[in-house]
């Protein structure tokens, strides 16, 4: 994955130029989606660190992301946002001796931040949208045979998965001395899913070992805080500490199933099933 981090002083002509480039961003969200699964920290530093950034939030995208403390290093207004891009790779050979390609999708996924000071006070403010993890994949291979008898295939499939986690998050940070702060942040996750494969029942008793060709579509809201503090006894030395809550998500939606390879393989009466 490859990041470019942009940073812009608080200002109205800037302003309207964040809020442009952050409406192209979604666009092209939207329609390459996110690749990748759980990018490596938050912002372009912070993934050069490895995503070992706790010590070092240094601006508001990587104080939300990581340490809301870093927060109170803010000395003025400051916008960040960044683009997370990706071009994935993937193949297999199942059993068939088929081989399965991933196809190739850029990916680019935008995250975003504000941070200011509180007038003079010890107090600090942000609020920014970050994505936590997202996947897409388009798998293209031939069903091997499975399921009840051994022998239901769905043929050649288009599998398609999707997954997304974006946070909306707000942080406040307070300086208790010139060297110790401490900050907290909350943040609403919205989780979307999508899954389109031949699968095989594990534990439902009544359909266990059956294969159905599935099409499943959720949507759903969470909720997660974090915690942090920052020491910074000197410019050159600085150590954090940071907790995140939880993620749990209530997530509902649709689950269709086809199951019309399986019955044609069981013969006697299904052997004319239709999709």
């Amino acid at each position: 994955m490859t990041a470019f981090p942009v940073r812009l002083p608080q200002g109205t002509c800037r302003r309207k130029l964040a809020a442009s480039l952050i409406l192209a961003l979604f666009g092209l969200q939207t329609a390459f989606g996110i690749e990748g699964v759980y990018t490596n920290g938050i912002g372009a530093r912070s993934m050069a660190l490895g995503g070992a950034a706790v010590a070092f939030p240094e601006g508001p995208l990587s104080a939300l992301g990581v340490n809301p403390a870093g927060l109170s290093l803010l000395k003025d207004p400051v916008s960040d946002f960044g683009v997370t891009a990706s071009v994935p790779t993937g193949s297999f050979r199942n059993r068939l001796g088929d081989t399965g390609k991933l196809k190739h999708y850029f990916g680019i996924a935008p995250d975003f931040a504000v941070g200011l000071p509180i007038g003079s006070g010890p107090l600090s403010f942000g609020v920014g949208l970050i994505p936590e993890a997202g996947v897409v994949a388009h798998w293209r291979y031939v069903d091997p045979p499975g399921g009840l008898g051994g022998r239901t295939s769905y043929g050649l499939q288009e599998n398609n998965a999707k997954l997304t986690l974006l946070r909306g998050a707000a942080g406040m940070s307070v300086a208790l001395s010139r060297c110790f702060s401490i900050g907290g942040s909350v943040g609403a996750v919205l989780n979307e899913n999508a899954l389109k494969t031949p699968y095989v029942f594990q534990t439902q008793p009544a359909l266990k070992g059956q294969k159905t060709q599935i099409d499943l579509h959720t949507q759903g809201w969470g909720w997660m805080g974090s915690l942090g503090m920052l020491f910074r006894p000197r410019d050159e030395f600085q150590m954090g500490l940071s907790y995140q809550t939880p993620m749990e998500i209530d997530s509902r939606g649709s689950l269709t199933g086809n199951a019309s390879a399986q019955l044609r393989s069981l013969g006697g009466p299904f052997a004319r099933a239709r999709p």
